[in-house]
């Protein structure tokens, strides 16, 4: 297992202490902490105890170089206590990537523990009597705490996993167990622990021309995708990139292509004959890049339940982690893939999730959620108070529907065996684009002007096969979801044929989805009885929860997205042996 795990307070861990697993160790009389790294990207994997410091980072940092240059360091190792001493608590904050660390004083007794600015590292504590157990695994957490702490389970968490598909608020499916959100960091001393904010991205408008905003979003892109193929050049790594039929992995692959002479391969996968197929391969064609494709007919992947829960530490619906799988495990020369260079969120960070041209729209309980079934038994679970972190709904989405979502599916099946990044998450790209107004970001808007200003030739196919680049999008809200008028009449077809069970829905989806569950469910007979006989073999551990009628009746009268949060939730009860 890579990560780290370890224990702040009295006495050693004897879990710690025997784990022949580890690499890395430190413990004295009042810290135990073991790293055990992946051993791709050594250099940005740091573990050093001197006289006054003990620290360690995991992932990777595009901007350690520049920041050794800034502060006169001579290696990222020697850069840290630097910068601690100068910034103090929160140093970590110029860092520029996919991170998490652990930073120890000692002679202050002050043990810093934190994430990235946008959370895709797992990083759970638990406060057991005066000690802190903290670990990036969930099982193994639990592993390490002592018989003295109850596993019992967060009916909260349950009741947020059958309606929104995960946790909006870093809960977890055992009570008691948390993890550090993004960009925050747990800072211990003397007994107490303090969850810290040190970064949060706010949406206030700046007033600049469009074409001013086009040009500074482009050099913070370029330089953010700049910055992965360097890491993966400076490793000597392949560049590998996932292409949809969307406009933000396009993005990635088109400016990669720009900016290096290395190959790059491209991987994709979909329903065969679909959009997701047919213009990733057009492109990668174009572009002289080597394409993967992987057809997901049928939807056997979703047999893969136990595999994607445990990846994803049961913290998320395991539908989108496990088609990641599928496709990735058949891609050759994994040991030699480096970081993935994503689109993920460039949707809603280049353009935006809004649907009005208002960006101080108010957040209200359910949004985002899957299924509205469970929400007035969540409600009465749930404290409302975290929704008050979030000014609007744009930041909301980001953080709830971005950062606790979809963080959690495909870059912690990537950390498996390598690293990933979006460089639409680019902490300075991000900030940058959440100044332009909604009113240039709606409906695309800046997006495209972007795309034909720039890269014009990029634009000859269609976004996710039916929209033209430039074109004018008009979205109506429906239940709060943004709706493209224009597909409104299919959609309205398709829900008929679904309530009257008429199941060639799929001709009328052909094309446009590359994932069309309700249609493989209906047809697919062995998917049906593999995930009907999940169910059966499992149901009883919903005994656990106080909640079975309940949660079999979502299951037996449910959509197909409600049947697969409910496999989610018991095969996370049996992963973590709950």
């Amino acid at each position: 297992m890579f990560g780290y795990w370890g224990k702040y307070g009295n006495g050693v861990c004897a879990e710690l202490k025997t784990d022949s697993s580890a690499r890395l160790s430190f413990d004295n009389e009042k810290l135990s902490v073991v790293f055990s790294p992946m051993p791709k990207f050594s250099d940005d994997k740091i573990f050093d105890d001197s006289e006054k410091y003990l620290y360690l980072t995991d992932g990777i940092t595009f901007n350690n170089n520049e920041l050794c240059e800034s502060y006169d360091a001579t290696s990222f190792s020697n850069l840290i206590p630097l910068m601690y001493e100068q910034k103090g608590d929160d140093f970590f904050s110029e860092f520029r990537g996919s991170f998490s660390g652990v930073f120890y004083d000692k002679k202050k007794d002050i043990l810093l523990i934190y994430n990235d600015h946008i959370g895709d590292r797992m990083i759970f504590y638990a406060q057991v009597g005066e000690s802190f157990y903290f670990s990036t695994n969930l099982k193994h957490l639990t592993q390490l705490l002592p018989e003295s702490f109850e596993k019992k389970i967060d009916e909260e968490f349950v009741l947020s996993m059958l309606s929104y598909g995960y946790s909006p608020n870093h809960h977890t499916l055992i009570n008691g167990i948390t993890r550090i959100p993004a960009g925050c960091y747990l800072k211990i001393s003397k007994g107490r622990a303090e969850l810290i904010r040190y970064h949060c991205f706010t949406n206030k408008p700046r007033s600049r021309t469009e074409k001013e905003n086009i040009e500074q979003m482009d050099i913070l892109f370029r330089r953010a995708v700049k910055r992965i193929l360097d890491k993966n050049k400076q490793y000597g790594y392949r560049n590998v990139m996932p292409l949809s039929a969307g406009l933000d992995s396009r993005m990635t692959v088109w400016v990669a292509h720009q900016l290096t002479d290395e190959p790059i391969d491209n991987v994709t996968y979909s329903q065969s004959g679909y959009y997701d197929e047919i213009t990733p391969k057009d492109i990668a064609r174009e572009l002289r890049n080597e394409m993967h494709f992987k057809p997901l007919d049928g939807g056997d992947y979703l047999k893969n339940v136990d595999r994607s829960v445990q990846l994803t530490d049961g913290l998320v619906n395991y539908s989108g982690a496990s088609q990641v799988i599928d496709s990735f495990d058949d891609l050759s020369g994994r040991d030699n893939v480096g970081v993935i260079a994503t689109g993920m969120l460039g949707d809603i960070i280049a353009g935006t999730g809004y649907t009005q041209n208002n960006s101080n729209q108010a957040v209200t309980f359910g949004d985002g959620a899957l299924s509205k079934k469970l929400l007035p038994l969540l409600r009465q679970k749930m404290s409302c108070d975290f929704l008050d972190e979030f000014p609007n709904r744009e930041i909301y989405y980001l953080y709830v529907r971005g950062f606790n979502c979809a963080n959690l599916g495909s870059p912690l099946v990537f950390q498996e065996f390598t690293e990933s990044f979006s460089p639409f998450y680019d902490t300075d790209f991000l900030e940058f684009a959440y100044t332009i107004p909604v009113s240039q970001r709606i409906g695309n808007e800046i997006y495209d002007q972007w795309i034909l200003t720039k890269y014009p030739e990029m634009a000859r196919w269609k976004h996710n096969g039916t929209r033209k680049i430039g074109e004018k999008t008009h979205v109506v809200s429906i239940f709060g979801r943004g709706i493209p008028l224009k597909t409104l009449p299919q959609r309205i077809a398709m829900y008929v044929l679904k309530k009257c069970h008429i199941h060639n829905y799929d001709k009328l989806e052909n094309g446009r989805t590359m994932n069309p569950i309700d249609s493989w469910l209906a047809e697919n007979d062995s998917l049906r009885a593999f995930i009907d006989n999940y169910f059966e073999s499992n149901i009883d551990l919903c005994g656990k929860t106080g909640m079975k009628d309940t949660i079999c009746s979502l299951y037996k009268n449910g959509t197909s997205t409600e049947k697969l949060l409910v496999i989610t939730l018991l095969s996370s009860l049996k992963y973590l042996d709950l």
